[in-house]
């Protein structure tokens, strides 16, 4: 989750940096190795976000139908070594990229005043023709593929993530309903409740004294009455 919320604040950053001034510029003050620089991290953050995204949903997952075995498959050292691994295979391979002169750097689009973003632009149509991959787009053959991947992950694992933890859900309310008490001896507590409070009421009326001292005398007696049924009837209740 850090890698993923790291990777996440990068590329927020980086395309913040990169995007906005142009707008507000009208120009690209941008150099040519800030494009390529902006270029890399973008690509590694969004290869960081798409792998790990898919990652957790196969751990939540792992951890909903197979929990009793779950800590043989993950572990702590697992997780930090499948990090470090993409964060450096990522950027090991955007960067070779960038080197080779691969096809095709994203910056923004001068001719729709910079709003939007494309490929291609930067480079000249000269440098595309004499690309090793002819003027293929090798960062969407790339990471198109891990799009589509972790699309169909999401798509698979999340809708049966949550009809387990439903199904979990229904089973603990069924195992609570089970432990409850009979509803014979939750009638017999209410019965006896009512019973009691009506002899006090009678034993009140009895009473040979005035109006405001019966009022007085009743409320704190019944008061006093119903706590302690009440706490004898959630007593029995929930025992």
């Amino acid at each position: 989750m850090l890698s993923l919320a790291l990777a996440d604040v990068l590329h927020g950053l980086v395309t913040t940096c990169f995007f906005y001034p142009p707008i507000l510029l009208r120009q690209s003050p941008v150099p040519s190795i800030g494009v390529k620089l902006f270029n890399i991290l973008d690509w590694t953050a969004w290869s960081i976000t798409l792998t790990h995204m898919s990652a957790i949903c196969l751990d939540r997952l792992l951890a909903i139908m197979m929990y009793s075995r779950y800590n043989q498959f993950i572990t702590v050292d697992r997780a930090r070594k499948f990090t470090i691994f993409c964060w450096t295979a990522f950027f090991a391979l955007n960067i070779s990229y960038i080197l080779a002169q691969f096809c095709c750097l994203i910056t923004p689009l001068r001719e729709i005043h910079f709003y939007t973003f494309g490929y291609g632009e930067f480079e000249s149509e000269a440098k595309l023709r004499e690309s090793p991959f002819g003027g293929a787009n090798l960062f969407k053959l790339t990471y198109t593929p891990i799009e589509l991947f972790t699309l169909t992950i999401l798509s698979i694992s999340n809708p049966i993530t949550l009809i387990q933890l439903y199904r979990r859900h229904k089973r603990k309310m069924a195992l609570r309903i089970q432990r409850a008490p009979p509803m014979g001896l939750g009638d017999a507590m209410l019965r006896r409740a009512s019973t009691m409070l009506l002899e006090v009421s009678m034993r009140m009326g009895s009473k040979h004294i005035n109006n405001n001292e019966v009022h007085h005398v009743a409320s704190r007696r019944a008061n006093r009455q119903q706590q302690r049924i009440l706490l004898q009837a959630s007593f029995f209740l929930f025992k």
